[in-house]
């Protein structure tokens, strides 16, 4: 039921504002995907960051903290792979929402906008991209986290698709320690007690990676103010169509 009133509210034209719901959806997206960007950018950072210091212990001889560093990094370059790709979709997603109207397919247009939300959300257990997809917002007055359970429910989303992990032989492999067959073939899934690790696809920030650097303390680059401005743009033109909407 969310899913379809979901679905009609996108389809919906304001007439007192002179706009629509899917222009107002778009705005939202726009700024998500630049906020993700933004993300993107540190996870490269806290990556490479990881991936040094897994290297540093694991020659002094701490290989239960360069496993775990290791797993982060590890963890942080599929994260990053996987929000390219989700980056990419949602670009079309937009696309195709701008033409939506001529096309009069709001609900094939809203089902692969939140096949894409719901894949990230099921995908990456990054706890601040799980917080941006629960504060979306589209500008629809009903749940955006109701949604997407239904949506998950719906379409078996949970059955088909699995969380970012990292498997012992990729760790392994990266500090050129001999893998067995069975974990080469694909076995070696889970990561044994032997790393002393869990393979839950969230990263234990605190004790693995420090927030050291000028690019993930707020202080960022010169080079990222255009996209600051723009940012800033996008966010006026929604606070003013919301404005004029809310009367």
């Amino acid at each position: 039921m969310a899913i379809s009133n979901f679905y009609k509210w996108l389809g919906r034209a304001n007439i007192r504002m002179g706009t629509n719901n899917a222009q107002q959806a778009i705005l939202a997206l726009k700024i998500f995907n630049r906020q993700l960007e933004g993300q993107y950018k540190r996870m490269e950072i806290q990556g490479k960051k990881a991936y040094e210091k897994a290297r540093v212990r694991y020659d002094s001889g701490d290989k239960h903290a360069a496993y775990k560093l290791m797993r982060s990094a590890l963890l942080y370059k599929q994260w990053t792979q996987k929000l390219d790709d989700f980056r990419t979709n949602l670009d079309d997603v937009e696309f195709q929402l701008s033409s939506a109207r001529d096309m009069d397919n709001f609900d094939e247009v809203g089902q692969e906008m939140l096949q894409n939300l719901c894949e990230l959300r099921l995908t990456l257990g990054n706890p601040q991209i799980q917080k941006m997809l629960n504060d979306l917002n589209l500008g629809y007055s009903g749940s955006m986290v109701s949604i997407y359970e239904e949506f998950i429910k719906k379409f078996e989303l949970q059955e088909k698709m699995k969380s970012v992990t990292v498997r012992e032989r990729d760790i392994r492999k990266e500090f050129g320690e001999k893998v067995s067959k069975s974990q080469d073939d694909g076995d070696g899934d889970s990561l044994p007690d032997a790393l002393g690790i869990s393979n839950s696809s969230t990263i234990d920030e605190e004790n693995d990676i420090e927030d050291d650097d000028e690019d993930s303390d707020g202080k960022g680059n010169a080079s990222d103010g255009n996209a600051d401005d723009d940012m800033f743009d996008l966010e006026k033109e929604l606070a003013r169509l919301r404005k004029k909407r809310d009367g």
